[in-house]
C-alpha cells in the first residue's frame, strides 16, 4: 500500500524535490562562497571551498561596519514588532469582539484594503510628510512606517483567530466581574499565541530584510541597517564576493534560527486560521 501511494504521487514528489533544490541551491552557494578566499572564488566560483577561509566573517564584520548596522536593525525590528503586535492585537480585538459596534465590519474592510495597495503608491506624500514632521532620517519615523505597513496583515490574522473563539467566554468573564482589559490580556490574548507568533515572523522577516524604506527615509551612514550595509562591499570596479556572502550569511542567520525555533507555532497559526476562519 505504501509503495502504491508513492507510485501514485511520484510526479508530485519530483516537483517538490526540484522546487526544494531551486530554493536551497542559492543558500548553499552563498554559504560555500562565504568560506572561500577571493582568489579561490575567482578561480572556481561554483567549486567547493578548499581550504576553508573562515576569516571572511571577521573581515566582513569589521570592514562592513556591521555592528552599528546590526544595532540599528535590532532597534527598528524590535520597536516595530512591539508596536505592530500591540496595536494590531487590540484593534483586531475591538473589531472581532465588540459586536455592538455596527461599523466594525467597515473598519475591518478598511484595514484589509491595505493589503491590496503597494507601499510605493504613497511614497511621495509620505516622504514629504516625514520631512514636515521632522521624522525623516530618524528611527522613530521608520518604526511608524513599518507599523503602518504591518498592521493590515496583522489585524487580518488576529481577527480570524478572535472570531474562532466562542463568544460565551466573554460573557462568562463579564459575569465574573472581569473588565475588558482583563478579558483581553488574561483570557483572549493567551489563546491566540499561534497568531501572535505568525505575525511576529511575518513582520520580522520583512522588516529585518527591508532595503527600500531605510534607503528612502534615511540619509546618514549612522542610520544604515544591515541590508544597506551590504552596499559597502560593492566597489566601483570590483566586489569582494566572499566577504559579501559572509555578511549575507550573518544577516540571514538570526531570522533563519528564529523560524526554525518557532515554525511549529507558525504552521499551527496558518492552518488554524485557514480552518476556523
Amino acid at each position: 500500500m505504501k509503495l502504491r501511494a508513492i507510485r501514485n504521487h511520484f510526479s508530485m514528489y519530483v516537483v517538490l524535490i526540484l522546487a526544494a533544490l531551486c530554493i536551497i541551491s542559492p543558500l548553499c552557494i552563498m554559504v560555500f562562497t562565504s568560506v572561500k578566499s577571493n582568489a579561490d572564488y575567482i578561480k572556481d566560483p561554483l567549486g567547493l571551498p578548499n581550504p576553508l577561509f573562515i576569516k571572511n566573517y571577521a573581515l566582513a564584520w569589521v570592514n562592513g561596519g556591521l555592528l552599528q548596522n546590526a544595532m540599528n536593525s535590532l532597534i527598528l525590528t524590535g520597536g516595530s514588532i512591539l508596536a505592530i503586535i500591540g496595536t494590531g492585537a487590540l484593534a483586531a480585538f475591538a473589531v472581532a469582539r465588540f459586536r455592538m459596534v455596527k461599523i466594525a465590519p467597515i473598519v475591518f474592510a478598511v484595514f484589509v484594503a491595505g493589503l491590496i495597495l503597494p507601499g510605493q503608491v504613497g511614497l511621495i506624500p509620505l516622504f514629504m510628510q516625514m520631512q514636515e514632521m521632522g521624522l525623516y532620517n530618524t528611527q522613530i519615523g521608520l518604526i511608524l512606517i513599518y507599523t503602518a505597513q504591518g498592521l493590515p496583515i496583522t489585524i487580518f490574522i488576529f481577527t480570524k483567530f478572535y472570531n474562532s473563539i466562542p463568544y460565551e467566554i466573554d460573557e462568562s468573564a463579564k459575569i465574573d466581574g472581569a473588565s475588558m482589559w482583563t478579558l483581553f490580556f488574561k483570557i483572549i490574548f493567551p489563546l491566540v499565541l499561534p497568531a501572535t507568533v505568525t505575525n511576529i515572523i511575518f513582520n520580522m522577516i520583512g522588516i529585518w530584510n527591508d532595503f527600500f524604506n531605510p534607503l528612502i527615509f534615511t540619509s546618514d551612514a549612522s542610520h544604515r541597517t544591515l541590508p544597506l550595509g551590504l552596499v559597502a562591499f560593492k566597489g566601483q570596479f570590483s566586489t569582494d564576493w566572499p566577504q559579501l556572502f559572509a555578511a549575507s550569511t550573518m544577516i540571514a542567520l538570526p531570522i533563519l534560527m528564529l523560524y526554525i525555533f518557532l515554525q511549529r507555532f507558525m504552521i499551527d497559526g496558518l492552518t488554524a486560521g485557514a480552518i476556523k476562519g
